[in-house]
């Protein structure tokens, strides 16, 4: 993402609100996202066992195109020292993210491997490897819904850096077929990515935003914090809970004329999911990334199996689930499938739940004003 250009619909995003304050997350003007080196995590000289006052800080910044946000309560006079200090260090993070999986950057591990032509093995990070492994299996649990090297048919369609807004009619029949040729598979072994042919592109641009929420939410969690919420451009990652209550995550009204701040539902997870682990929540729709031909309106997501953008009237997803990635994948995975599909393919992932937003039969996907209807798996957190 780094401009995420594909996939994802950055304004199909989800909304923090802590539950007792109601303080929107990700809505303030953004601060300049600064370069750093990274630090070790922060020590003290701190002896005393008095528990501190709990304070809670906030921060945020931008970062691939849009903002993200971090609210971290300090319990103890060790966390108060580390988040004095974590603002440098979550700049230094983002800009690792940044580095390794960017598609727009030429010097990015992921675009050093889609510019190699070879299937010999390309070594990259670990990090890189988890990211590009989850979405392989995505893709393998989904039928193929989802595709990290369907690079050629995102051009094809304008939904690249270098092809947005220049495709001036819909590609021919020929056109698609000659682009899902030149899709591929990769896979993650010993530390390196394997592609299955020379010239298959990797696009993790879907997840970089959920990647980016997972490793500073890593970030927090390796210094201590036990109570944080991070929003990386509407890819949320919790732990434990807000000032007073437990975090409250709103879903975003699917519509064009919806303000980042509109909201069509509002999802809490109990405070035993939280507690125990990361949960995260990920939002895909078609509202706003398209471009229109003769009142036709194509979806910047697109389905890898008939190379073309989703027609039907599921226009947002929502997944929460015990990792950012895969909620991620799967919110545009879910797309893809519909809703039928989707719950079919979520028994593949215990722990995740999701949220469908339909617009009425027969309407474009992203019509500005549609009579919206939702419905949502048995154990999806929603807010009565």
């Amino acid at each position: 993402m780094t401009a995420i250009h594909a996939l994802k619909a950055l304004n199909a995003s989800a909304l923090a609100l802590c539950l007792s304050t109601a303080v929107s997350v990700g809505c303030s003007p953004p601060t300049t996202l600064k370069t750093t080196k990274a630090t070790k995590p922060p020590t003290t000289t701190t002896t005393t066992t008095a528990p501190a006052t709990p304070t809670t800080h906030r921060l945020r910044g931008e970062i691939f195109a849009s903002e993200w946000s971090v609210i971290a309560i300090a319990e103890t006079p060790q966390q108060q020292v580390a988040a004095s200090m974590l603002e440098p260090v979550i700049n230094a993070t983002l800009a690792e993210v940044d580095r390794q999986v960017s598609s727009w950057r030429r010097d990015s591990e992921l675009s050093r491997v889609s510019n190699t032509r070879t299937t010999k093995p390309l070594p990259v990070a670990p990090s890189t490897g988890e990211i590009v492994a989850a979405c392989v299996d995505v893709g393998a649990k989904t039928g193929g819904a989802f595709d990290i090297t369907m690079q050629p048919l995102l051009a094809l369609w304008g939904f690249t850096a270098t092809t947005k807004g220049r495709v001036t009619e819909r590609p021919s029949a020929e056109d698609i077929a000659s682009a899902k040729a030149r899709l591929g598979s990769v896979r993650v072994a010993g530390g390196s990515i394997i592609k299955s042919n020379a010239d298959v592109s990797v696009d993790v641009s879907a997840v970089a935003d959920g990647a980016a929420a997972r490793a500073v939410a890593a970030v927090l969690s390796e210094r201590g914090f036990k109570n944080f919420l991070v929003d990386v451009a509407g890819e949320v990652v919790v732990s434990g809970h807000g000032e007073k209550g437990p975090w409250r995550l709103g879903i975003n009204t699917p519509t064009s004329s919806a303000s980042p701040t509109d909201t069509i539902a509002m999802a809490s997870f109990p405070a035993e999911q939280t507690s125990a682990g990361l949960m995260a929540l990920s939002t895909s729709g078609t509202s706003r990334d398209h471009w229109e031909l003769d009142g036709q309106r194509y979806s910047h997501i697109l389905d890898p199996r008939t190379g073309a953008p989703v027609t039907h009237t599921l226009v947002s997803c929502t997944i929460t689930g015990p990792d950012i990635v895969v909620a991620d994948a799967l919110s545009t995975a879910c797309i893809v499938m519909d809703e039928a599909g989707t719950r079919k393919s979520l028994k593949a992932f215990p722990g995740y739940e999701a949220y469908f937003v339909h617009s009425p039969a027969g309407a474009p996907a992203g019509a500005a004003e549609p009579a919206l209807v939702s419905t949502q798996s048995d154990a999806f957190p929603l807010v009565p």
